[in-house]
């Protein structure tokens, strides 16, 4: 629980759903699948890691998505650029997705120099049927 204060500050949100992940959840194999999962996340992930975002960008894990939070400002990089390179990174791996880049506005505590890294289990403990 935050005890300082909150503040509203504007952010932009880079969202890339696994279009296809319940279909494919139950077409293929659970191993078969567990590394088709796997592979979407570090595709996204080495995209990430290969052109950051900027300082303070944050990786929210959703289990079908992954949604990445930046304060407006802070971003080093054309975000619809990028976007658009990681959902191509994505497609020559055969995943459709969809990607969704928005901008608004997120409360943070004001004594918090950034957010927390947010994510899911292990992806092996979400995939259990």
């Amino acid at each position: 629980m935050t005890t300082g204060t909150c503040i509203d500050e504007n952010a932009f949100g880079l969202l890339f759903a696994y279009h296809h992940i319940e279909d494919e959840e139950y077409a293929l194999e659970r191993e078969e699948f567990v590394k088709r999962f796997t592979a979407f996340r570090e595709a996204i992930l080495e995209h990430a890691q290969a052109s950051p975002l900027g300082a303070g960008a944050v990786c929210f894990e959703l289990g079908h998505a992954l949604y990445f939070e930046i304060a407006d400002g802070d971003q080093s990089v054309d975000l619809l650029a990028w976007l658009r390179a990681a959902a191509a990174r994505l497609r020559e791996r055969d995943f459709v997705v969809t990607a969704v880049l928005t901008h608004g506005g997120r409360w943070i505590d004001e004594s918090a120099r950034d957010l927390p890294r947010v994510s899911a289990p292990h992806p092996g403990l979400v995939l259990l049927r």
